[in-house]
Order: C-alpha cells, then structure tokens, then sequence
C-alpha cells in the first residue's frame, strides 16, 4: 500500500512538472529597435511569406511607412526600405493591403484631419510609393479602424467631429491610383477605440466606446459597392467604461472583445473593475448579438490590445498592462465562444514598455509584435507561441 501511494504522488508530481514545464507562452525570439527617436500608432501587416510593412508615428511626429524581412522561425528581423510620407502627422495608423502590391492607410494628419493614402510596395520590401491621397475629413478623423469589403471597396470606423462614431465606405482600384468616398453614416455621438470586423460578405460589426466612455457593440450591413451602410444591430456589453477595446473574430458566427471596464452589463461574472475577454455570437445577418461568456483576466489596466488568431482555439494578444508593461497573453476559445480560457502570459523584457501594440502572425506558432518601448523608441520582436493547451493554474 505505501509502494503505492509512492508512486501515486510521483505521479502527481511528474504531471505537475510537465504542466509547468510547457506553462509559458513560448519565448521572444529578437528584436529590432528600428526607430531611436519615435515609434507610435503602430499597424504591420504582411506583403508575403517574409516581408512586412509597417505603418507608424515618427520622429518629429511625422508618418512612416517602413518594410522589414522577418524568418519564418522569428530569427531574424531587417529594415528593408523606409518613407517618410506625411512630414506634419502620422497618428491613429490602420493599414490594409489592396492587392499583391498596393496598400491603403487610414490616418490622421494635420489639423487632426482624415486622410486616406495608397502605395505600393514591391514583394521583397524594396521599395515603396505614394501613388494617391484623399482628405476625407477635414473637421477630425481620428481612431481608425479600416476593412477591405472587396477588391475595390473599403469601409473604414473612425472618430469624427467631437468624436462622433463614423463608418464610411471608399472604392479604390487596385492599382491605387484613385480613392473615392462613397457612403457616410454617423451611427453614435462618440465613437473612440474603433474595432471593425467583417462578419459576411455584405455584414460588418464594430466594437467602440461611446461619449459615456460605455462599451458598444454594433452591426452594419454594407453592399459590396458600398453604396449603403445600414446599421443593424446594438449590444452594450459594458455600461461603465471600455477602454482599447480590441475586437477578433473566432469563426463565422463567434466573436471576442478585450477590453478594461467594470463587466457591468454582464450576467455570467462577478462585476469589478479589471480586465476581460468577453465572447458574442452574430448570425451572418448581423440581426442579433449574444453574449456568451466572459473571463477576467487580470484586476487592472489593460492598454494597447492587438488580437491574432493562431488558429485551433489558440488567440494571441499583446497589450500593455498597468504602467505599460509590454505583454503577450494566450487564451484559448472553442467556435461556439463557449468558455474563455487564460492560457500563457509573457513580459517582453527587451524593453520593458509596450505601446501602441499592433500583432501579426508570422506562420503557425510565431509572431510579429511592432510597438513602442523604451523611451517611445519603435521596436519589432518576435516570439514563439506554443501550440500546445497547458493552461495556467
């Protein structure tokens, strides 16, 4: 009996060993300080299998677009090309690409102007060139989030005059050579932190903080032309405060939000200030939303959310925790949004700030972080992701 409970309890140790063995989220793999004077209001998004581009706030507050090569394996990062294309602002960046060779940028200017601008950018990062700009809002055009529809329609969320909530939709070939506005609607008197997602072919839905600094979910559905934007739907998922609220989209009909609140509009957790993830489900219609579950993850502030989707369950997000503390957190999320599971939490000591966070997947179990660190220097690291489910105790 004592041989036994011997090798019970030996047993019970190698498992807890094992869970502790595979309890972090991997490792950060290298870093790039690319810019020593400024690097804010990051958005990266990737050209092909290797080259990155990077849109952010510089060096006298100007705006840069920036390539890099980033290895597979998160090896090795490289400064490819640099612009310098707005001498005067470069703030509240959002960065889509058009075609194979061609982006659009969303950003706010001078004057806290609208501005909407294209380039392309060859495959290897090599080069890169302004090819048209429209200012589409000359009273204020801030916290932009900006959607591909098709291979010519774009729909961008923004902050507008006194911050009304704007969705507006744009036509833009694939050259990039014209930029043309095509439907405007005020959906909300404040409309801060937008996080737009594509449900459907014709659906959208939009997480943002409204004038109440109250967290807000809404639907839209906008025809392929974008010659409409019809709001659909409303959820106030927090009726004290959503700051960087940061929107994911977890299958067809399942949806996430991360944000810093107090919960209180919600029913399946004890209401307190801190910081969650929250899960919806929104038929493709758009007509409904649904709460569905909601994990607290930590009991302060969260800022400067950025979600990838590893796919499998498996969601990555780098935010700044409380003194802007740069962190990469793991959580894993079945399709039907079911339960929220915290799995993995990295510091990312390199510099040990991370600011303006904007997250891309490099392939299965890496990632790409640009941000800003020490001393609001601009920096690129990348990290391992296991692929594992070890979650934390």
């Amino acid at each position: 009996m004592r041989n036994k409970a011997i090798a019970l309890l030996t047993i019970v140790c190698l498992s807890a060993s094992a869970l502790f063995a595979q309890s972090t989220i991997g490792s950060e793999v290298t870093t790039l300080e690319h810019d020593n004077s400024n690097g804010l209001y990051n958005s990266i998004v990737q050209v092909d299998s290797d080259t990155y581009l990077l849109a952010y706030q510089g060096l006298d507050g100007d705006g840069f677009i920036k390539t890099f090569t980033i290895s597979a394996d998160g090896a090795t990062v490289t400064q490819v090309q640099s612009l310098t294309h707005d001498n005067i602002n470069g703030t509240y960046n959002s960065l889509v690409q058009v075609d194979s060779d061609t982006y659009l940028l969303a950003y706010t200017g001078q004057d806290n102007d609208g501005y909407l601008k294209t380039f392309t950018v060859a495959a290897d990062g090599s080069t890169i060139t302004q090819v048209a700009s429209l200012e589409h809002e000359t009273a204020n055009g801030t916290y932009h989030s900006l959607v591909k529809v098709d291979s010519d329609t774009y729909v961008l969320a923004y902050a507008g005059y006194s911050n009304d909530g704007y969705i507006k939709t744009f036509t833009i070939p694939a050259d990039g050579t014209t930029i043309t506005e095509v439907k405007s609607l005020a959906h909300d008197y404040d409309g801060l932190y937008n996080s737009l997602v594509q449900v459907d072919t014709d659906t959208y839905v939009l997480a943002y903080s409204d004038a109440y600094s109250d967290g807000w979910l809404k639907t839209f559905t906008i025809p392929a032309d974008g010659s409409t934007i019809t709001q659909v739907a409303t959820y106030e998922y927090d009726t004290q405060q959503s700051a960087y609220g940061s929107l994911v989209k977890i299958d067809s009909d399942t949806y996430a939000v991360t944000w810093y609140g107090y919960n209180s509009a919600a029913t399946l957790a004890t209401n307190s200030w801190g910081s969650y993830v929250k899960t919806f489900t929104i038929p493709a219609d758009g007509s409904s939303i649904t709460a569905v579950a909601v994990l607290k993850y930590d009991s302060v502030n969260n800022y400067y959310n950025s979600w990838v989707d590893m796919g499998n369950g498996r969601l990555a997000l780098a935010h700044a925790r409380s003194n802007n503390q740069g962190y990469i957190k793991t959580f894993y999320i079945p399709p039907d949004g079911s339960a929220v599971t915290y799995m993995h939490s990295l510091y990312h000591s390199s510099s040990y700030y991370g600011q303006y966070n904007s997250l891309v997947k490099v392939d299965a179990n890496h990632v790409a972080l640009a941000y800003s660190g020490s001393n609001s220097d601009g920096y690129i690291s990348t990290f391992t992701i296991h692929s594992g489910l070890a979650f934390q105790s």
